[in-house]
C-alpha cells in the first residue's frame, strides 16, 4: 500500500513499506530520475525477510511525489536530503540504515554528513564521491583533468544513439529504458529484458498523465550539478559504519569511484562484485542482500 505525506516544504512524498514496524528501519534511495518501484518488490521483500523494516519512496520529481518546475523553483541534492528528514519526522523514525544507489548514494552521503545522529549505518551502491564527472562527460566537456574516470566512451555513444530513436508511446519508452539499462549492465552478466520491461512499464504507468516519464526532465541531474562537490573534511564527518558496493563492470562509475569512497570514509568496507555493472540486476540480488543484511544487522543499534 502506498502512503503519502505532505512535508513542511509542501512537497508531497509517496512511500511504501515492507516488513514489521519496530524492526530496524532501512531507507532505500533510488538513482537519477528513478521512482520507488525501481527497487523491485522481490528485493524489498528479501530484505524485510531478514528482519528489517524497509522503506522505499518516490523522491521529488519521480513517481507520485511532487513534480517541480526547476526553472521556477531550482533545488539541490541538499533539498532532497531535507525531504528525507521530513519523511522520517512524519514516520516518527529517529534513525535508520541509509541505502543509496547511484545519485541516491550521493544523497545518502550528504545525509550522513549533515544528520549523523539519524544514521544507523550507510550502504553506498554503484555511486561516487563526485557525480559531476558523469554529467560533464555527457556534456562533452574536457575530462582530461578529472580526478576519477568518466563513463566509458562506448556507453556514452550508445546512450546518445538511443536518444535519436522515437519515444512517442509507452512501448517505445519502455524499449528505450530497457536498452539503456542493457548498456549499463556491463558485458559479463546476463540481462533479463523481460524482467526490466515489466519493471519499467509499471514505473511509467504509475505517472500516467505526466507524459509517462520516469522522472521530470533532467531535474535530478540539474540538482546534482547545482550541489557543491563534497570536500575531504566533510567526508571526515561521516561516522556511520559504511559498506560500499561497486561493480567491476560498471560503465558509468568505474571501480575507481567505489575505491575513492572507501578511502574517504574511515569506517568503511568495499565490496567489489565481479561482473556487475551499474544495474540492480536480479543476478546479484542474493549476494547484495546477504552483504547488506549482515552489515545492517551487525550495526542495528
Amino acid at each position: 500500500m502506498e502512503n503519502r505525506v505532505i512535508l513542511p516544504s509542501q512537497i508531497q512524498i509517496c512511500y511504501e513499506t515492507f516488513g514489521e514496524i519496530g524492526k530496524p528501519p532501512v531507507l532505500l534511495i533510488m538513482g537519477n530520475s528513478c521512482d520507488a518501484v525501481m527497487w523491485p518488490d522481490s528485493f524489498c521483500r528479501a530484505l524485510a525477510n531478514r528482519g528489517l523494516f524497509v522503506i522505499r519512496f518516490d523522491q521529488r520529481d519521480t513517481g507520485l511525489s511532487t513534480w517541480i518546475n526547476f526553472s521556477e523553483a531550482p533545488y539541490t541534492l541538499m533539498d532532497m536530503v531535507q525531504d528525507i528528514v521530513g519523511l522520517f519526522d512524519a514516520m516518527r523514525i529517529e534513525k535508520a540504515h541509509i541505502v543509496g544507489y547511484s545519485t541516491g548514494g550521493l544523497i545518502a552521503q550528504l545525509f550522513a554528513i549533515h544528520f549523523p545522529k539519524r544514521v544507523l549505518s550507510l550502504i553506498l551502491m554503484m555511486t561516487s564521491t563526485d557525480l559531476t564527472i558523469k554529467n560533464d562527460a555527457f556534456r562533452k566537456l574536457d575530462m582530461s583533468q578529472a580526478k576519477l574516470p568518466p563513463p566509458k566512451s562506448e556507453f556514452i555513444k550508445g546512450i546518445l544513439a538511443l536518444h535519436t530513436k522515437p519515444q512517442t508511446n509507452l512501448k517505445e519508452k519502455v524499449s528505450f529504458l530497457v536498452e539503456s539499462f542493457r548498456l549499463a549492465n556491463g558485458s559479463k552478466s546476463a540481462y533479463d529484458s523481460d524482467f526490466f520491461s515489466k519493471l519499467f512499464e509499471r514505473s511509467l504507468k504509475r505517472v500516467d498523465g505526466k507524459l509517462r516519464k520516469g522522472g521530470h526532465e533532467s531535474n535530478h541531474a540539474l540538482a546534482t550539478s547545482a550541489t557543491p562537490v563534497i570536500r575531504d573534511f566533510e567526508f571526515a564527518r561521516i561516522s556511520a559504519p559504511t559498506l560500499v558496493i561497486s561493480g567491476s563492470e560498471d560503465p558509468i562509475l568505474p571501480p575507481a569511484h567505489g575505491k575513492a569512497i572507501a578511502k574517504a570514509i574511515k569506517r568503511s568496507n568495499l565490496l567489489s562484485i565481479e561482473g556487475m555493472g551499474h544495474v540492480l540486476n536480479p543476478v546479484f540480488f542474493e549476494q547484495i542482500i546477504e552483504a547488506m543484511a549482515c552489515h545492517m544487522l551487525v550495526n542495528a543499534k
